[in-house]
């Protein structure tokens, strides 16, 4: 943001701050980056494109506005709601997480709808990519932890490598997270949500698949 527009936009009250911010988040979720527009940015947040542009000078600093808003709030909240210390078997610790990827997921609906255009856009807008970056890092870290933990307890095939386990995990909850995102709207084509219950199953049979391949 422009040293200019960043005084303007910070002089803002902060319900109004927000009230913009919030209505692009949405703009963005739900048309994408490029076809997001600014003139219903403006309207929807009650204030002229002028000022729009007064406080962010183009689109894709107005995005870049938006994702750092959101991981801002999270970072003040901490994610401890998916990386507190979890206990019992490396089993029962993948499906705690699961499901604490489920509630952390339903509490930042906007922000994974703006994770396929966070990741596609990454090379164009940096800062978005450091930011979705440093929580990326956090979550692998604590990946690792709960690897080390079951290797000293020897939960794990002795002949598996840390990082083929670390690599399986991950994948295993990438595709959770794409099972969380199929209820976001989008124009053109609209995905029915699954409940609770349903992604609990998904995930079970997930984690189960899992411990096959690297369990003892």
């Amino acid at each position: 943001m422009s040293a200019h527009g960043t005084q303007r936009f910070r002089a803002l009250q902060s319900n109004k701050k927000q009230a913009i911010l919030s209505v692009a988040a949405h703009e963005f979720a739900l048309y994408g980056y490029l076809a997001a527009s600014t003139n219903r940015i403006a309207v929807q947040a009650r204030i002229s494109k002028g000022a729009l542009f007064s406080y962010f000078v183009s689109k894709e600093e107005l995005f870049v506005g938006v994702v750092s808003d959101l991981f801002d709030s999270i970072r003040r909240e901490r994610p401890e709601l998916v990386l507190a210390p979890s206990r019992g078997s490396f089993h029962q610790m993948l499906l705690e997480l699961a499901a604490r990827v489920w509630v952390f997921n339903a509490q930042w609906p906007v922000l994974f709808a703006l994770d396929s255009e966070i990741t596609f856009r990454s090379h164009m807008i940096p800062q978005c990519d450091l930011l979705r970056a440093e929580f990326s890092t956090l979550f692998e870290s604590h990946i690792e932890q709960m690897l080390r933990s079951a290797f000293e307890t020897q939960e794990l095939a002795r002949d598996l490598s840390p990082e083929a386990a670390r690599l399986l995990i991950l994948a295993t909850f990438d595709r959770l997270r794409n099972v969380s995102r199929w209820g976001v709207e989008h124009p053109a084509i609209r995905f029915e949500p699954p409940t609770s219950e349903r992604y609990q199953e998904i995930a079970e049979r997930a984690i189960s698949t899992l411990m096959r391949a690297v369990g003892r």
